[in-house]
C-alpha cells in the first residue's frame, strides 16, 4: 500500500472522529420526544431512506428511538468528505437515535460490490487494529453469524461491520450499546 493511501486513510479516519463528535453534539438529549406509536416510527423511518436511497433504517435500537436520517446523494457526500476522497458506494444513510439521555449514531453506505465492502472495513481495521489515538480496544467477534469489529472512543462504543455489499458502523452510548447491536443485527437476519 502506497503511503499516500496510508496518509488519506489516516486523514479519514480523523475526519470520521469529527463527524461522530459533531453528529453527537447535535442531538440535544434535553429536547422532548414525539410520542409515536411504534408502526408509525417503523414508517417514518423507511420513509427517510426514500426517494434518494433504497436503504432503510429500523425505528429502534434498543432502547433507542430514531430521530432522524440523512440520506443518499447527501449521506454520500458527507461519508466521502469524512474520508477526504471519493469511496466506491453508491448509497447512504446516516441516522439519529435517542432515548432518555442516551443517543446513538447509525452510519450505513453501500459498496459496488460485497467484496468492496469488505476490503474497505479491512483497511479500517488495518488503522484501528494496532493502535490509533481515538479508538482503543480494537475487539473482532462473531455475533449472530456476522463478523463484528468494536473500538471504544469519544466517550462510546463503536461497533462495525459488513452485510452483504452494505458497510455498517454504530455509534452508541455504552449503557445502551449491546442492546442496540444485537437488535441490528437480529433485523439483518
Amino acid at each position: 500500500m502506497s503511503k499516500s493511501v496510508l496518509v488519506g486513510i489516516v486523514f479519514a479516519v480523523g475526519l470520521l472522529v469529527t463527524l461522530i463528535l459533531l453528529t453527537l453534539y447535535t442531538i440535544k438529549p434535553d429536547a422532548p420526544q414525539p410520542d409515536i406509536p411504534e408502526k408509525a416510527a417503523m414508517q417514518m423511518a423507511r420513509n427517510a431512506a426514500l426517494p434518494e436511497s433504497s436503504l432503510s433504517v429500523p425505528a429502534t435500537l434498543g432502547s433507542l428511538r430514531w430521530t432522524q436520517s440523512i440520506r443518499g446523494a447527501k449521506a454520500i457526500a458527507e461519508i466521502e468528505q469524512l474520508h477526504q476522497t471519493s469511496i466506491e458506494i453508491t448509497d447512504g444513510i446516516i441516522s439519529q437515535y435517542q432515548a432518555n439521555g442516551a443517543k446513538a449514531t447509525l452510519w450505513v453506505a453501500t459498496a459496488i460490490t460485497a467484496d468492496k465492502a469488505v476490503e474497505l472495513v479491512d483497511l479500517m481495521n488495518d488503522l484501528i487494529r494496532d493502535g490509533h489515538p481515538v479508538f482503543q480496544q480494537w475487539v473482532s467477534r462473531e455475533m449472530q453469524g456476522i463478523r463484528v469489529y468494536e473500538v471504544f472512543g469519544m466517550g462510546q462504543k463503536h461497533y462495525y461491520f459488513v452485510h452483504n455489499r452494505q458497510m455498517y458502523w454504530l455509534a452508541v452510548d455504552a449503557s445502551v450499546a449491546e442492546n442496540a447491536l444485537r437488535e441490528l443485527l437480529e433485523l439483518l437476519k
